[in-house]
C-alpha cells in the first residue's frame, strides 16, 4: 500500500471507517487507494 497522507493511512481509514478530510479527498491517488482498501475490507466483513 502507499504512504500516509497528512497522517491518515488509507487502510486503517477504510478499517475505522474514518472520514477523509478534504486534503485527502483531493488527492485521486490517495482517494483511490481507499477506495479499494474499503472494497477489500467489505469483501472481508
Amino acid at each position: 500500500m502507499g504512504a500516509e497522507h497528512g497522517g491518515t493511512d488509507p487502510l486503517m481509514a477504510a478499517i475505522t471507517g474514518e472520514p477523509l478530510s478534504p486534503e485527502d479527498r483531493a488527492d485521486a491517488a490517495f482517494t483511490a487507494e481507499h477506495r479499494a482498501a474499503a472494497a477489500d475490507v467489505a469483501v472481508l466483513r
